[in-house]
């Protein structure tokens, strides 16, 4: 789907670098107003790929004409993708120990990039529940699994949602590596009609938890789990190293 160019990054980490960008600007915590305007000011219209993804060039057209940023994720080109949540790390960072005020800033920030109430969308939840675990990771005495679980809790009980991921957690329980992660993996999100076709945030977040948790919270092993189980690999990664480097 990508043209890519020389001197291309990765769009999810550049949505990443602009939210820390935000907040190092701001000194602290920081809201979707304030992001908006980081889109506005530090991205060059003619040089989308270099700064966002091509599929965010909607969202910063909206931004550029006036939307305001907490309306704009409305009209994201992919509801429900783990791309809303790659940025959501930077809000655990500045609210290190405070969960539930990475949880709020989480839903507020990425409503650039997504919104809720759609069928099968989570992408803001998923947003909370990276930002809540990583505010935990840097809490002194956390432990994996304290981890794991204040991720759950910012999930919904629902079909698609809290249930999806706990239930790929108890299949991974036994995994005694990576080679049998990707086989458990594999058959949990094997491609099968449009609920799979591509990764949703719910499933990298399983993913990049259960990779976490088989490190034992060790930074590479972390990583090279979850790049070895197929699929979304970058953004798992991003989910299982970001904690495990964290704690």
């Amino acid at each position: 789907s990508y043209d890519r160019q020389l001197g291309w990054s990765e769009d999810g980490m550049e949505r990443y670098k602009l939210l820390a960008s935000a907040v190092i600007r701001k000194g602290g915590r920081v809201t979707v107003e304030d992001l908006g305007q980081e889109w506005v000011e530090r991205i060059d219209g003619n040089k989308i790929g270099y700064h966002i993804g091509p599929q965010d060039k909607i969202i910063y057209d909206l931004l550029k004409a006036g939307i305001p940023p907490y309306d704009a994720g409305r009209y994201t080109q992919w509801p429900g993708s783990i791309g809303t949540a790659k940025m959501a790390g930077v809000l655990g960072i500045v609210n290190a120990c405070r969960p539930d005020n990475a949880a709020r800033d989480a839903l507020d920030v990425t409503r650039i990039k997504d919104a809720q109430g759609r069928p099968n969308d989570f992408a803001l939840e998923t947003a909370a529940a990276i930002a809540a675990a990583t505010a935990e990771a840097l809490r002194p005495g956390a432990t994996v699994n304290s981890i794991v679980l204040i991720a759950l809790a910012q999930l919904p009980d629902v079909p698609g949602a809290r249930p999806e991921v706990q239930r790929f957690l108890d299949l991974a329980q036994n995994a005694k590596d990576y080679k049998d992660l990707r086989v458990i993996y594999a058959d949990a999100y094997r491609p099968k009609g449009t609920r799979f076709e591509t990764s949703a945030a719910i499933e990298v977040l399983a993913g990049g938890l259960a990779s976490f948790r088989l490190a034992d919270g060790r930074p590479r092993e972390a990583v090279l789990n979850a790049i070895n189980i197929g699929r979304d690999t970058d953004c798992k990664a991003y989910v299982a190293g970001g904690l495990a480097g964290a704690m």
